[in-house]
């Protein structure tokens, strides 16, 4: 039988976590992908119910496809930066996955016609998504037509969730070089948007699809923000603002010690204004004001400054 040609390879990073549920439509949603070559590896961060079990059924009915291990529970960013570690660089695109999705059978094929024709040595797909209900019953599309291209927009808030990401072998490459010390891990934000952060940094090219080809669920009980009504998404915010220990200034750190060589002079000046912009009060009130703060929310732009005001940007 002949080898197909052309037919572009897609190795999906998948972490599980208590997903029996679900599991096993989203990875047959994954499979029945149209016109690509998937390969799924997918680390189990030390799951309390069946997951592994149907993950073993999954693995004897495509031993080809599916590859999985299991971990120390550990949270869902530590979790994916594992499979990003552990990941194969012989394949051409690469995807990350939530275990609760479904996706549509051309979810892939969309997203890398909208990348692989471009010349930049670092590409990134992402798209909004299709909220459904716990059936995988479309609700509403999730409106992105405000979105803010650019370094600045993402470092104000990522906006784009990371099961919608599609993205080359050299941004992968890219990201298997930084080293996530303990001084920084806790502080980061999740594996995607630090994805995100680090590509628009390096002047990658993003493509921002205000179509969707996944339909993502929201629970009751995800360990990911959004949806679940006002009162959650008020609490989300708060949680943003005065809780989270997540901090841009870790992410700006890591980019500057680690790959400052393939940053932009102009993203490399912002990088420098939210490391120093503790330094003194003047410096804190004159980048809380900076202009250039925009991720197309409003409430999230307001966020941001008073964070910086605050000192836990």
């Amino acid at each position: 039988m002949k080898k197909l040609k052309n037919i572009p390879s897609v190795q999906v990073l998948l972490s599980t976590y208590n997903g029996e549920k679900y599991i096993e439509k989203q990875v047959k949603s994954i499979i029945n992908q149209k016109n690509v070559k998937v390969s799924i590896l997918i680390r189990d961060d030390g799951s309390t119910d069946n997951t592994i079990q149907k993950l073993e059924v999954l693995k004897c009915m495509y031993p080809k496809t599916i590859k999985f291990y299991s971990g120390e529970n550990c949270g869902y960013k530590k979790s994916f930066i594992d499979l990003v570690h552990q990941s194969s660089i012989s394949f051409d695109y690469y995807a990350f996955a939530d275990q609760d999705d479904y996706w549509l059978s051309n979810k892939l094929e969309v997203a890398i016609s909208k990348i692989k024709l471009r010349k930049n040595k670092y590409k990134l797909y992402a798209s909004t998504v299709i909220i459904s209900d716990n059936n995988a019953v479309p609700l509403y599309k999730k409106d992105i037509s405000d979105f803010v291209p650019g370094f600045i927009s993402v470092m104000t808030r990522v906006r784009l969730a990371g099961c919608t990401m599609v993205f080359n072998k050299e941004l992968l490459r890219l990201y298997k070089e930084i080293d996530f010390s303990k001084k920084y891990i806790k502080k980061l934000p999740s594996h995607d948007g630090f994805l995100m952060e680090m590509c628009t940094a390096v002047n990658g090219y993003v493509f921002v699809d205000d179509n969707s080809y996944i339909y993502h669920r929201r629970l009751t009980n995800s360990v990911t923000g959004g949806g679940n009504g006002l009162r959650k998404r008020i609490m989300n915010e708060y949680q943003r603002t005065f809780k989270d220990i997540f901090e841009s200034s870790s992410v700006a750190e890591i980019l500057k010690n680690q790959i400052p060589q393939k940053i932009s002079p102009k993203n490399l000046e912002f990088i420098d204004k939210v490391i120093e912009y503790r330094s003194s009060l003047m410096k804190t009130f004159v980048f809380a004001t900076d202009s250039s703060i925009n991720c197309g929310i409003r409430v999230a732009n307001l966020e941001t400054r008073l964070k910086i005001l605050l000192r836990r940007f």
